[in-house]
């Protein structure tokens, strides 16, 4: 399944050299055809254990359907369009936390 939305994403914000790196990075890992409930912030700093012991994964604001690899990317390259998609959406409102993931898109 193709994910238009992630390939055609507006990025024109970002830096000029920073959108092929970006791009790449998605073309990369992306088109696998998995898609699902993503979290969009899935990490420790998120994960609760409730008072019945269950793990539970909280702040929901990020989330949406799409490929799974945004929350446990499985290699590399799915960590680079994970990195891709943060730099992304992070660039109008976070930019200096953004720039600062450049790095992670270089191999």
């Amino acid at each position: 399944m193709n994910l238009p939305h992630c390939r055609r994403r507006d990025v024109h914000p970002i830096g000029r050299h920073e959108v092929p790196a970006v791009r790449d990075a998605w073309r990369s890992a992306l088109g696998s055809g998995r898609v699902g409930v993503v979290n969009g912030d899935c990490g420790p700093r998120n994960a609760i254990v409730d008072t019945r012991g269950r793990c539970v994964l909280i702040d929901w604001d990020e989330a949406r359907v799409d490929d799974p690899l945004f929350d446990l990317p499985s290699d590399e390259l799915e960590q680079r369009a994970a990195w891709a998609w943060e730099i992304a959406t992070c660039w109008s409102t976070e930019p200096v936390y953004a720039k600062s993931l450049i790095g992670h898109l270089t191999w």
